[in-house]
Protein backbone atom coordinates (compact mmCIF):
# COMPACT_ATOMS: atom_id res chain seq x y z
CA UNK A 1 0.00 0.00 0.00
CA UNK A 2 0.86 3.50 -0.74
CA UNK A 3 0.95 4.44 2.66
CA UNK A 4 2.74 1.74 4.06
CA UNK A 5 0.28 0.11 5.80
CA UNK A 6 -0.30 -3.82 5.77
CA UNK A 7 -3.38 -6.02 6.36
CA UNK A 8 -3.51 -9.42 7.27
CA UNK A 9 -6.87 -11.25 7.78
CA UNK A 10 -7.68 -13.65 10.41
CA UNK A 11 -10.84 -15.87 10.85
CA UNK A 12 -11.98 -13.69 13.81
CA UNK A 13 -10.35 -10.09 12.81
CA UNK A 14 -8.55 -8.49 10.49
CA UNK A 15 -5.04 -7.14 11.53
CA UNK A 16 -3.21 -3.89 10.58
CA UNK A 17 0.28 -2.83 10.82
CA UNK A 18 0.86 0.79 10.88
CA UNK A 19 5.09 1.45 10.70
CA UNK A 20 4.87 5.18 10.88
CA UNK A 21 2.85 4.86 14.10
CA UNK A 22 4.68 1.70 15.36
CA UNK A 23 1.27 0.41 15.65
CA UNK A 24 -0.12 -3.14 15.53
CA UNK A 25 -4.20 -2.21 14.96
CA UNK A 26 -6.77 -5.81 15.40
CA UNK A 27 -9.85 -4.80 13.97
CA UNK A 28 -12.61 -7.25 15.05
CA UNK A 29 -15.11 -9.59 13.34
CA UNK A 30 -18.77 -9.42 13.80
CA UNK A 31 -19.11 -12.81 15.08
CA UNK A 32 -20.58 -15.62 12.40
CA UNK A 33 -24.36 -15.44 13.04
CA UNK A 34 -25.36 -18.99 14.89
CA UNK A 35 -27.49 -21.22 12.88
CA UNK A 36 -30.53 -21.96 15.11
CA UNK A 37 -32.86 -23.77 12.65
CA UNK A 38 -32.69 -27.63 13.76
CA UNK A 39 -30.51 -29.76 11.21
CA UNK A 40 -33.38 -32.25 10.71
CA UNK A 41 -37.27 -32.61 11.49
CA UNK A 42 -37.77 -34.85 14.49
CA UNK A 43 -39.29 -38.70 13.80
CA UNK A 44 -42.80 -38.77 13.45
CA UNK A 45 -43.77 -41.91 13.62
CA UNK A 46 -46.65 -43.55 10.57
CA UNK A 47 -49.28 -45.92 11.34
CA UNK A 48 -50.11 -48.22 8.00
CA UNK A 49 -53.68 -48.93 7.82
CA UNK A 50 -54.41 -52.12 8.23
CA UNK A 51 -57.82 -52.45 7.69
CA UNK A 52 -61.14 -50.28 7.76
CA UNK A 53 -61.39 -49.69 11.60
CA UNK A 54 -58.47 -46.90 11.76
CA UNK A 55 -59.00 -45.01 8.26
CA UNK A 56 -61.72 -44.08 5.99
CA UNK A 57 -61.64 -41.78 3.56
CA UNK A 58 -59.21 -38.58 4.61
CA UNK A 59 -60.49 -39.33 8.32
CA UNK A 60 -58.57 -41.55 11.32
CA UNK A 61 -61.64 -42.92 13.10
CA UNK A 62 -62.27 -42.34 16.66
CA UNK A 63 -63.16 -45.74 18.01
CA UNK A 64 -64.09 -48.53 16.10
CA UNK A 65 -66.92 -46.96 14.38
CA UNK A 66 -66.48 -43.39 15.03
CA UNK A 67 -68.47 -42.34 17.37
CA UNK A 68 -65.94 -43.55 20.87
CA UNK A 69 -67.16 -40.02 22.89
CA UNK A 70 -70.82 -40.32 21.74
CA UNK A 71 -70.67 -43.68 23.40
CA UNK A 72 -68.33 -42.72 26.20
CA UNK A 73 -71.59 -39.87 26.76
CA UNK A 74 -74.06 -42.35 26.51
CA UNK A 75 -72.75 -45.26 28.98
CA UNK A 76 -71.53 -43.06 31.54
CA UNK A 77 -75.10 -40.46 31.81
CA UNK A 78 -76.88 -43.48 33.10
CA UNK A 79 -74.55 -43.42 36.24
CA UNK A 80 -75.60 -40.85 38.63
CA UNK A 81 -72.12 -40.42 40.16
CA UNK A 82 -70.07 -40.42 37.19
CA UNK A 83 -70.86 -36.75 35.62
CA UNK A 84 -71.65 -35.37 38.43
CA UNK A 85 -67.78 -36.72 39.64
CA UNK A 86 -66.36 -35.19 35.92
CA UNK A 87 -67.88 -31.82 36.80
CA UNK A 88 -66.42 -31.61 40.02
CA UNK A 89 -62.97 -32.32 38.55
CA UNK A 90 -63.67 -29.53 35.25
CA UNK A 91 -64.73 -26.93 38.04
CA UNK A 92 -61.55 -27.51 39.87
CA UNK A 93 -59.39 -27.51 37.14
CA UNK A 94 -60.20 -24.20 36.11
CA UNK A 95 -60.54 -22.74 40.13
CA UNK A 96 -61.35 -19.46 40.42
CA UNK A 97 -60.33 -18.13 37.14
CA UNK A 98 -56.89 -17.26 35.13
CA UNK A 99 -54.90 -14.49 35.38
CA UNK A 100 -51.70 -12.85 34.15
CA UNK A 101 -49.08 -11.91 36.48
CA UNK A 102 -45.19 -10.88 35.39
CA UNK A 103 -42.16 -12.71 37.77
CA UNK A 104 -40.50 -9.78 38.56
CA UNK A 105 -37.96 -11.63 41.56
CA UNK A 106 -37.14 -14.78 43.27
CA UNK A 107 -37.59 -14.78 47.07
CA UNK A 108 -35.15 -16.13 49.66
CA UNK A 109 -36.83 -19.58 49.47
CA UNK A 110 -36.02 -19.56 45.52
CA UNK A 111 -39.90 -18.67 44.77
CA UNK A 112 -41.45 -16.73 41.91
CA UNK A 113 -42.04 -13.17 42.98
CA UNK A 114 -44.84 -11.67 40.71
CA UNK A 115 -46.59 -8.28 39.97
CA UNK A 116 -50.50 -8.05 39.18
CA UNK A 117 -50.29 -7.06 34.91
CA UNK A 118 -53.06 -4.84 34.35
CA UNK A 119 -52.43 -4.33 30.60
CA UNK A 120 -55.85 -3.57 29.04
CA UNK A 121 -55.21 -5.93 25.44
CA UNK A 122 -53.84 -9.19 27.89
CA UNK A 123 -56.64 -8.44 30.56
CA UNK A 124 -59.45 -7.55 27.90
CA UNK A 125 -58.40 -11.09 26.55
CA UNK A 126 -58.48 -13.20 29.97
CA UNK A 127 -61.45 -11.50 31.18
CA UNK A 128 -63.71 -11.41 28.65
CA UNK A 129 -66.72 -13.32 29.34
CA UNK A 130 -66.53 -15.68 26.04
CA UNK A 131 -63.13 -16.35 27.52
CA UNK A 132 -64.26 -17.83 30.37
CA UNK A 133 -66.96 -19.46 28.74
CA UNK A 134 -64.08 -21.21 26.43
CA UNK A 135 -61.99 -22.27 29.72
CA UNK A 136 -64.92 -24.20 30.94
CA UNK A 137 -65.72 -25.80 27.83
CA UNK A 138 -61.92 -27.17 27.32
CA UNK A 139 -61.73 -28.17 30.91
CA UNK A 140 -64.92 -30.58 30.33
CA UNK A 141 -62.99 -32.22 27.40
CA UNK A 142 -60.03 -32.52 29.11
CA UNK A 143 -61.87 -34.78 32.32
CA UNK A 144 -63.89 -36.34 30.00
CA UNK A 145 -61.37 -37.48 27.10
CA UNK A 146 -58.21 -35.86 27.66
CA UNK A 147 -58.48 -34.35 24.47
CA UNK A 148 -59.26 -30.87 23.87
CA UNK A 149 -59.34 -28.45 20.27
CA UNK A 150 -59.06 -24.77 20.90
CA UNK A 151 -59.21 -22.94 17.56
CA UNK A 152 -57.72 -19.84 17.08
CA UNK A 153 -58.79 -16.94 15.17
CA UNK A 154 -57.01 -14.14 14.08
CA UNK A 155 -57.58 -10.89 12.93
CA UNK A 156 -57.99 -9.38 9.30
CA UNK A 157 -55.07 -8.22 9.00
CA UNK A 158 -53.22 -11.77 10.59
CA UNK A 159 -51.27 -9.69 13.32
CA UNK A 160 -53.21 -10.57 16.56
CA UNK A 161 -55.47 -13.51 17.59
CA UNK A 162 -58.86 -11.85 18.67
CA UNK A 163 -60.26 -14.39 20.23
CA UNK A 164 -60.34 -18.59 20.97
CA UNK A 165 -63.57 -20.67 20.30
CA UNK A 166 -63.73 -24.22 21.82
CA UNK A 167 -64.83 -26.89 19.29
CA UNK A 168 -66.68 -29.64 20.79
CA UNK A 169 -64.23 -32.94 21.31
CA UNK A 170 -66.41 -35.51 20.32
CA UNK A 171 -67.52 -33.05 16.92
CA UNK A 172 -63.47 -33.05 15.85
CA UNK A 173 -61.77 -36.15 14.07
CA UNK A 174 -57.96 -35.77 12.73
CA UNK A 175 -57.30 -36.03 8.89
CA UNK A 176 -54.78 -39.23 8.11
CA UNK A 177 -51.04 -38.72 8.69
CA UNK A 178 -49.03 -36.97 5.69
CA UNK A 179 -46.80 -39.90 4.17
CA UNK A 180 -43.68 -36.90 3.70
CA UNK A 181 -43.96 -35.61 7.31
CA UNK A 182 -46.02 -38.09 9.38
CA UNK A 183 -48.52 -34.93 10.51
CA UNK A 184 -52.04 -34.80 10.59
CA UNK A 185 -52.12 -31.62 8.98
CA UNK A 186 -56.13 -30.98 9.88
CA UNK A 187 -59.10 -31.23 12.03
CA UNK A 188 -62.37 -32.04 10.53
CA UNK A 189 -65.23 -31.08 12.44
CA UNK A 190 -68.85 -32.06 12.27
CA UNK A 191 -71.97 -32.96 14.86
CA UNK A 192 -73.03 -35.36 12.52
CA UNK A 193 -70.59 -38.37 13.34
CA UNK A 194 -70.51 -41.06 12.69
CA UNK A 195 -72.60 -40.85 9.85
CA UNK A 196 -70.77 -38.31 7.60
CA UNK A 197 -67.93 -38.82 5.39
CA UNK A 198 -65.17 -35.71 4.81
CA UNK A 199 -67.03 -34.52 1.83
CA UNK A 200 -70.29 -34.05 2.93
CA UNK A 201 -70.85 -30.18 3.09
CA UNK A 202 -71.81 -30.32 6.76
CA UNK A 203 -68.32 -31.07 7.37
CA UNK A 204 -65.98 -28.23 8.32
CA UNK A 205 -61.96 -27.93 7.84
CA UNK A 206 -59.78 -26.62 10.05
CA UNK A 207 -55.74 -26.49 9.65
CA UNK A 208 -53.92 -28.03 12.73
CA UNK A 209 -51.15 -26.22 14.52
CA UNK A 210 -48.03 -28.70 15.59
CA UNK A 211 -47.19 -27.33 18.87
CA UNK A 212 -44.01 -29.45 18.66
CA UNK A 213 -43.01 -27.05 15.48
CA UNK A 214 -39.84 -24.88 16.53
CA UNK A 215 -40.85 -21.92 13.77
CA UNK A 216 -44.95 -22.56 14.70
CA UNK A 217 -45.50 -18.68 15.42
CA UNK A 218 -43.92 -17.32 12.06
CA UNK A 219 -45.27 -20.46 9.97
CA UNK A 220 -48.84 -18.86 11.00
CA UNK A 221 -48.16 -15.54 10.72
CA UNK A 222 -46.24 -16.49 6.82
CA UNK A 223 -49.62 -18.58 6.15
CA UNK A 224 -52.85 -17.69 4.48
CA UNK A 225 -55.51 -19.24 6.80
CA UNK A 226 -57.29 -16.97 9.79
CA UNK A 227 -58.53 -19.92 11.62
CA UNK A 228 -56.37 -23.08 13.62
CA UNK A 229 -56.44 -25.73 15.37
CA UNK A 230 -54.15 -25.90 18.49
CA UNK A 231 -54.92 -29.32 19.93
CA UNK A 232 -54.25 -29.70 23.09
CA UNK A 233 -54.34 -33.46 25.22
CA UNK A 234 -52.97 -35.03 28.23
CA UNK A 235 -50.76 -38.00 26.81
CA UNK A 236 -51.49 -41.84 28.05
CA UNK A 237 -49.25 -44.65 26.67
CA UNK A 238 -49.60 -45.89 23.01
CA UNK A 239 -52.53 -43.44 22.09
CA UNK A 240 -51.06 -41.23 19.04
CA UNK A 241 -54.09 -39.60 17.55
CA UNK A 242 -57.15 -39.67 20.56
CA UNK A 243 -55.70 -40.10 24.06
CA UNK A 244 -57.97 -42.91 26.36
CA UNK A 245 -58.90 -40.88 29.90
CA UNK A 246 -57.77 -43.12 32.77
CA UNK A 247 -60.92 -43.37 33.94
CA UNK A 248 -62.29 -45.26 30.63
CA UNK A 249 -61.07 -48.48 33.07
CA UNK A 250 -64.68 -48.19 34.42
CA UNK A 251 -66.12 -49.20 31.27
CA UNK A 252 -63.77 -51.94 31.04
CA UNK A 253 -63.73 -53.78 33.81
CA UNK A 254 -67.37 -53.78 33.98
CA UNK A 255 -67.71 -51.84 37.13
CA UNK A 256 -70.18 -49.38 35.06
CA UNK A 257 -72.43 -52.54 34.24
CA UNK A 258 -72.64 -54.22 37.89
CA UNK A 259 -73.65 -50.08 39.17
CA UNK A 260 -76.39 -50.15 36.45
CA UNK A 261 -77.38 -53.73 36.52
CA UNK A 262 -78.29 -53.22 40.56
CA UNK A 263 -81.30 -50.58 40.50
CA UNK A 264 -82.87 -52.20 37.57
CA UNK A 265 -83.04 -55.76 39.54
CA UNK A 266 -84.05 -53.56 42.52
CA UNK A 267 -86.87 -52.20 40.67
CA UNK A 268 -88.23 -55.62 39.44
CA UNK A 269 -87.82 -56.43 42.76
CA UNK A 270 -90.21 -53.58 44.18
CA UNK A 271 -92.47 -54.00 41.71
CA UNK A 272 -93.37 -57.70 41.35
CA UNK A 273 -92.02 -59.14 44.54
CA UNK A 274 -93.91 -56.69 47.03
CA UNK A 275 -97.19 -59.03 47.42
CA UNK A 276 -94.73 -62.54 46.58
CA UNK A 277 -94.68 -64.24 50.16
CA UNK A 278 -94.29 -68.06 49.22
CA UNK A 279 -92.37 -70.18 47.07
CA UNK A 280 -93.97 -73.34 45.92
CA UNK A 281 -91.27 -75.94 44.41
CA UNK A 282 -93.31 -79.08 43.04
CA UNK A 283 -92.12 -82.17 41.95
CA UNK A 284 -92.52 -83.16 38.53
CA UNK A 285 -93.91 -86.96 39.69
CA UNK A 286 -96.56 -84.98 41.18
CA UNK A 287 -98.82 -84.19 37.56
CA UNK A 288 -98.84 -88.11 37.17
CA UNK A 289 -100.52 -88.71 40.61
CA UNK A 290 -102.87 -86.29 40.25
CA UNK A 291 -104.18 -86.69 36.87
CA UNK A 292 -103.07 -90.33 36.33
CA UNK A 293 -100.09 -91.71 34.96
CA UNK A 294 -100.96 -93.35 32.01
CA UNK A 295 -103.03 -90.29 30.86
CA UNK A 296 -100.16 -87.90 31.61
CA UNK A 297 -98.38 -89.85 29.60
CA UNK A 298 -100.15 -89.84 26.36
CA UNK A 299 -100.64 -86.05 26.58
CA UNK A 300 -98.35 -83.80 24.44
CA UNK A 301 -96.09 -81.06 26.06
CA UNK A 302 -98.43 -78.42 25.18
CA UNK A 303 -101.45 -80.21 27.10
CA UNK A 304 -99.57 -81.10 29.77
CA UNK A 305 -98.69 -77.04 30.33
CA UNK A 306 -102.50 -76.41 29.92
CA UNK A 307 -103.41 -78.96 32.58
CA UNK A 308 -100.55 -77.70 35.15
CA UNK A 309 -102.17 -74.05 33.98
CA UNK A 310 -105.95 -75.61 35.35
CA UNK A 311 -104.23 -76.51 38.40
CA UNK A 312 -102.42 -73.66 38.97
CA UNK A 313 -105.22 -71.36 38.42
CA UNK A 314 -107.79 -73.91 41.05
CA UNK A 315 -105.04 -73.06 43.66
CA UNK A 316 -105.18 -69.55 43.02
CA UNK A 317 -109.33 -69.11 42.96
CA UNK A 318 -109.07 -71.44 46.15
CA UNK A 319 -106.91 -69.06 47.96
CA UNK A 320 -107.80 -65.62 46.98
CA UNK A 321 -111.38 -65.96 47.17
CA UNK A 322 -113.10 -63.11 49.80
CA UNK A 323 -115.27 -66.32 50.57
CA UNK A 324 -112.53 -68.40 51.05
CA UNK A 325 -110.73 -65.98 53.29
CA UNK A 326 -108.32 -67.90 55.59
CA UNK A 327 -108.82 -71.34 53.83
CA UNK A 328 -105.69 -73.74 52.75
CA UNK A 329 -105.07 -76.33 51.13
CA UNK A 330 -103.90 -80.22 51.70
CA UNK A 331 -101.40 -81.94 49.64
CA UNK A 332 -100.88 -85.54 50.11
CA UNK A 333 -98.10 -87.41 50.56
CA UNK A 334 -97.02 -90.38 49.09
CA UNK A 335 -95.28 -93.35 50.16
CA UNK A 336 -91.67 -93.60 48.38
CA UNK A 337 -91.83 -97.76 47.44
CA UNK A 338 -87.85 -97.33 46.97
CA UNK A 339 -87.05 -96.51 50.37
CA UNK A 340 -87.58 -100.58 51.63
CA UNK A 341 -88.27 -101.39 55.29
CA UNK A 342 -86.56 -97.73 56.31
CA UNK A 343 -88.78 -95.85 53.62
CA UNK A 344 -90.16 -92.21 53.96
CA UNK A 345 -93.25 -90.15 52.97
CA UNK A 346 -92.38 -88.02 49.57
CA UNK A 347 -93.63 -84.57 49.89
CA UNK A 348 -94.04 -83.35 46.03
CA UNK A 349 -94.64 -79.93 46.87
CA UNK A 350 -92.71 -78.10 49.39
CA UNK A 351 -94.02 -74.54 50.26
CA UNK A 352 -91.13 -72.09 51.45
CA UNK A 353 -91.56 -68.46 53.05
CA UNK A 354 -89.71 -66.00 50.65
CA UNK A 355 -87.11 -63.40 52.46
CA UNK A 356 -87.53 -59.90 51.72
CA UNK A 357 -84.45 -58.85 49.54
CA UNK A 358 -85.13 -55.11 49.98
CA UNK A 359 -84.59 -55.48 54.24
CA UNK A 360 -82.11 -57.85 53.97
CA UNK A 361 -80.29 -54.74 51.93
CA UNK A 362 -79.07 -57.42 49.27
CA UNK A 363 -76.87 -56.11 46.93
CA UNK A 364 -75.70 -52.70 48.91
CA UNK A 365 -72.47 -53.86 49.50
CA UNK A 366 -71.53 -54.83 45.62
CA UNK A 367 -73.28 -51.28 45.13
CA UNK A 368 -70.75 -49.24 47.18
CA UNK A 369 -67.69 -51.38 45.86
CA UNK A 370 -69.09 -50.62 42.82
CA UNK A 371 -68.97 -47.09 43.53
CA UNK A 372 -65.95 -46.63 45.31
CA UNK A 373 -64.14 -48.15 42.34
CA UNK A 374 -65.40 -45.29 40.23
CA UNK A 375 -64.03 -42.75 42.40
CA UNK A 376 -60.48 -44.45 42.22
CA UNK A 377 -60.94 -44.71 38.37
CA UNK A 378 -61.95 -40.88 37.69
CA UNK A 379 -59.11 -39.91 40.72
CA UNK A 380 -61.48 -38.21 42.77
CA UNK A 381 -61.03 -38.75 46.70
CA UNK A 382 -64.49 -39.90 47.89
CA UNK A 383 -64.40 -37.74 50.81
CA UNK A 384 -64.75 -34.71 49.06
CA UNK A 385 -68.56 -35.46 47.79
CA UNK A 386 -69.46 -37.47 51.28
CA UNK A 387 -69.63 -40.50 49.80
CA UNK A 388 -69.86 -42.94 52.88
CA UNK A 389 -69.12 -46.20 51.26
CA UNK A 390 -70.03 -48.96 54.56
CA UNK A 391 -69.09 -48.42 58.30
CA UNK A 392 -65.46 -47.15 57.82
CA UNK A 393 -65.69 -44.40 55.42
CA UNK A 394 -68.22 -42.69 57.51
CA UNK A 395 -65.57 -41.51 59.99
CA UNK A 396 -63.27 -40.17 57.08
CA UNK A 397 -65.76 -37.65 56.05
CA UNK A 398 -65.41 -35.15 58.31
CA UNK A 399 -64.53 -30.98 57.22
CA UNK A 400 -61.24 -31.89 58.06
CA UNK A 401 -60.97 -34.35 55.82
CA UNK A 402 -62.11 -32.95 53.33
CA UNK A 403 -60.60 -30.46 53.40
CA UNK A 404 -57.27 -32.07 53.16
CA UNK A 405 -58.22 -34.17 50.56
CA UNK A 406 -59.32 -31.36 48.54
CA UNK A 407 -55.97 -29.66 48.76
CA UNK A 408 -53.87 -32.71 48.13
CA UNK A 409 -56.10 -33.17 44.57
CA UNK A 410 -55.61 -29.61 44.03
CA UNK A 411 -52.02 -30.30 43.76
CA UNK A 412 -52.70 -33.12 41.24
CA UNK A 413 -54.10 -30.49 39.19
CA UNK A 414 -50.64 -28.91 37.59
CA UNK A 415 -50.02 -30.65 34.98
CA UNK A 416 -53.80 -30.53 33.54
CA UNK A 417 -53.82 -26.82 33.89
CA UNK A 418 -50.78 -26.73 32.02
CA UNK A 419 -52.09 -28.44 29.37
CA UNK A 420 -54.92 -26.07 29.81
CA UNK A 421 -52.59 -22.96 29.35
CA UNK A 422 -50.68 -23.74 26.49
CA UNK A 423 -52.53 -21.93 23.72
CA UNK A 424 -52.95 -18.88 25.69
CA UNK A 425 -49.47 -18.85 26.51
CA UNK A 426 -49.41 -19.36 22.18
CA UNK A 427 -51.93 -16.29 21.67
CA UNK A 428 -49.17 -14.35 24.33
CA UNK A 429 -46.55 -14.79 21.93
CA UNK A 430 -48.34 -14.06 18.79
CA UNK A 431 -49.80 -11.07 20.09
CA UNK A 432 -46.68 -9.80 21.31
CA UNK A 433 -47.53 -9.81 25.03
CA UNK A 434 -44.13 -11.28 26.20
CA UNK A 435 -42.14 -8.39 23.98
CA UNK A 436 -43.35 -6.32 26.13
CA UNK A 437 -43.60 -8.59 29.86
CA UNK A 438 -40.36 -10.99 29.43
CA UNK A 439 -41.54 -12.75 32.51
CA UNK A 440 -45.42 -13.25 31.48
CA UNK A 441 -47.29 -15.91 33.33
CA UNK A 442 -50.48 -17.42 33.27
CA UNK A 443 -51.57 -18.49 36.98
CA UNK A 444 -55.35 -19.77 38.40
CA UNK A 445 -55.87 -17.37 41.22
CA UNK A 446 -56.34 -20.18 43.86
CA UNK A 447 -52.91 -21.01 43.31
CA UNK A 448 -51.41 -17.52 42.78
CA UNK A 449 -53.62 -15.37 45.74
CA UNK A 450 -51.92 -16.82 48.89
CA UNK A 451 -48.29 -15.75 47.66
CA UNK A 452 -49.79 -12.43 45.84
CA UNK A 453 -51.76 -11.74 49.02
CA UNK A 454 -49.25 -12.31 51.86
CA UNK A 455 -45.75 -13.01 49.92
CA UNK A 456 -42.99 -10.35 50.42
CA UNK A 457 -42.24 -8.09 47.55
CA UNK A 458 -45.66 -7.79 46.46
CA UNK A 459 -47.21 -4.99 44.15
CA UNK A 460 -49.56 -3.99 41.79
CA UNK A 461 -48.58 -2.46 38.36
CA UNK A 462 -50.69 -0.63 36.11
CA UNK A 463 -49.82 0.25 32.47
Amino acid sequence: MSSGIQMFNTPTSNVAVLPGAKALVRLEKNPSPRILTPARSPVMPIVKNWGPDLFIGDIIWWGDDNDFPQRVITDYNKDPIIPQSLDILASKLIGNGIMAVNVVDVDENGNDVYEYIQDADIRGFVENRSFRRFMLECANDMVWFFNVFPEFVLSRDRSIITNMVHQEATHCRWSVQSEKTGKCDYVYISANWPHLSEKDPLVARRRAIDPYQYDVIDWVKKGTDYSYIYPISYPTPGKMFYQLAHHNSIRESGWLEVRAAIPQFKKFLMKNQMDIIWVWKIDPRYWPMVFGEETWEKLKPEEQLAKQKEWLKLMNDSLTNVENAGSSVIFPKVWNQESGANGEYMEYIEIERMTDSQKDGKYIDDNLEAAANIFYAIGLDPTIVGFAGGKNMGAHSGGSDKREAWLMHLARMSPYRDMLLEPLDFVAEYNGWKNRYPGLRFKFRDTILTTLDTGSGTKTVTT
